[in-house]
């Protein structure tokens, strides 16, 4: 392994990143045994899609730390008109010009070995971006997954296993070695080589039935989990095909599913769609979470225009007669989510694996994000979405209209939130890589510094001190926890209600609080409440119904069991 990372890395090393120290034949056969392949296997484009999964994940993170900053490194460096162009050029890297001496006599056979990679297929400089995106995505998802991250990230508990571990520290050590060109141009380095593995230009839709882009979408979802809301208004700007891409790749499945026609289908393609599924899945939750999700990204993701020959499309429960007039807008993330509610239903009668159970939990996720992404779509989109995504929309709604549930919402808000509570400040635990301390007065807010306490006590329109010690007496006397690690909202709600029922003073109290965090959480939305809301009656009912599915969906969701990705592991 080490002669391969080896090999890799004199590649990837050099500045600019189209030149020919190796072949792409080489390369690519690196990393297809680098993902627990042999070379005899089909090369990832060329078959069915398989969720990456490797037993080598971990070891190349404890290992080979700069091999995969090099990695990062190549993959995120922006690319120049001409770099395009040039990577485009189906004969750039088809041509072996690397030498077949190696330094060592070992090196040398592994060189030999890897030239005789699928000698029948033709490999060029493109199939490398699409093999290192893959493998990237493959090594975040191994760190997500293990909770093995060895720094502060956007996504809560990614650091659990890495102060028990004995060895070296994991790879990504800290989320700059993703972002080793700076954040903007990071960002944009990975867009400019997932638009080019594909060939694609921006603002275009794939509607080639053979577009992959599972592998890109893993990727941008354990960057967003990493990285943070930061990154997500650059990845998305400059990678405008994510949401179309989504929308595709539930089409891909629902008319697969279609063409069985209640007859099984295989194994291979039961694994396919699952990894399918799988990714729509993660990056779903992971753009939705409290933790995690940023407006101004989700506004990007969901506020796309259509395509010409797209914008009829149906994405509601049942199919619409075709109208005169195409609708002006169409909301590619929360159409792939409702094309995902239409078809799961269909899997279990032409599959083993998709049980009901299974299917009704992942169903739960989807109709939660949706509900989330609902809250974002432009007022002229007209499209009837997913029945489920309405209820459960609906359903956030009415709650918060529960003074008592929407304050123990709010508090489940700020147990969960990885920023600061300061109303102008975008300081996260990610950014500043420390977690910040709680007000010592109410023990439920969290602020970046003792100048963003200072500004929100004072904060014209929302002041602190005007709820400060009715945080701390609501948190005290219903028995919540200051410790943010003891939180479980299964365990408290039911204490909390039955609390308040029992104390019309703390209902007060709990309208109160909850009138004041909705305003910071409107406030970091750029909604506009106004100066005078001191009451939950205060606040006009668009603003709950904004803000209801962004912050309270996924309080219904299901959490999907991970023991499936064991499943991915059979061929």
């Amino acid at each position: 392994m080490g002669d391969i990372t080896s090999i890799l890395t004199s590649y990837l090393k050099p500045s600019g990143p189209v030149h020919s120290v190796h072949c792409a034949r080489v390369l690519c056969g690196c990393l297809h045994l680098l993902d627990g392949r042999r070379l005899t296997d089909p090369f990832a484009p060329d078959e069915s899609y398989v969720y990456p999964r490797s037993p080598h994940y971990t070891y190349l993170r404890e290992h080979y730390p700069d091999y995969l900053s090099a990695c990062a490194a190549y993959l995120s460096q922006p690319l120049g008109e001409k770099e395009s162009l040039d990577i485009l050029d189906t004969d750039v890297g088809s041509v072996c010009v690397c030498s077949m001496e190696g330094p060592t006599v070992e090196v040398t056979r592994l060189l030999g070995y890897l030239h005789q990679f699928h000698t029948s297929r033709k490999f060029i400089l493109r199939d490398l971006f699409y093999a290192l995106i893959r493998h990237l995505g493959g090594i975040l998802t191994d760190a997500v997954q293990s909770r093995s991250v060895g720094a502060f990230t956007a996504m809560r508990g990614l650091r659990r296993q890495a102060k028990k571990h004995t060895g070296n520290l994991l790879w990504p050590m800290d989320s700059d070695q993703l972002l080793p060109h700076g954040l903007a141009d990071s960002a944009k380095g990975y867009a400019d080589a997932i638009c080019l593995c594909h060939n694609l230009l921006r603002d275009t839709t794939p509607v080639d039935s053979d577009f992959r882009f599972q592998d890109p979408l893993l990727l941008l979802g354990k960057l967003i989990a990493i990285c943070g809301r930061s990154i997500v208004p650059h990845l998305l700007n400059y990678g405008s095909e994510t949401p179309c891409a989504m929308y595709h790749l539930a089409r891909v499945i629902e008319r697969a599913v279609t063409a069985a026609d209640g007859k099984i289908v295989d194994r291979r393609t039961e694994l396919s769609w699952l990894g399918t599924i799988w990714v729509l899945l993660e990056f779903c939750q992971i753009t939705t979470r409290i933790d995690v999700r940023d407006p101004t990204g989700l506004f990007i993701l969901i506020r796309k225009w259509p395509p010409k020959d797209d914008a009829t499309t149906s994405v509601s429960q049942e199919p619409q007669a075709e109208a005169a007039e195409p609708p002006q807008v169409f909301s590619y993330a929360l159409a792939a989510c409702s094309i995902a509610l239409q078809f799961l239903p269909r899997l279990p009668k032409v599959t083993n694996l998709f049980t009901e159970e299974f299917v009704d939990s992942i169903a739960q996720v989807f109709s939660s994000s949706g509900a989330v992404y609902l809250a974002y779509r432009l007022p002229e989109d007209k499209n009837m979405y997913h029945q489920d995504i309405l209820d459960r929309y609906m359903r956030s709604v009415a709650l918060v209209l529960d003074p008592r549930m929407a304050a123990f919402e709010c508090f489940h808000w700020a147990f969960k939130v990885r920023h600061c509570c300061a109303p102008e400040c975008q300081e996260t635990f990610g950014s500043a890589k420390r977690q910040f301390a709680q007000c010592a007065g109410c023990g439920v807010l969290r602020y970046c510094s003792r100048e963003c306490q200072r500004t929100a006590w004072k904060y014209d329109s929302l002041p602190h001190k005007d709820v400060c010690t009715k945080l701390r007496v609501l948190r005290e006397r219903t028995g919540l926890p200051k410790d943010r690690d003891r939180w479980d909202p299964s365990r408290y709600r039911e204490q909390f209600f039955n609390v308040c029922i029992a104390d019309e003073g703390l209902t007060a109290l709990a309208e109160d609080c909850s009138a004041y965090i909705h305003g910071l959480m409107a406030l970091r939305q750029g909604s506009n409440l106004s100066s005078a809301t001191t009451t939950l009656s205060d606040i006009p009912e668009e603003h709950y119904r904004e803000l209801a599915p962004v912050f309270f969906a996924d309080r219904f969701a299901t959490p999907v069991d991970p023991s499936v990705l064991c499943y991915m592991d059979q061929e």
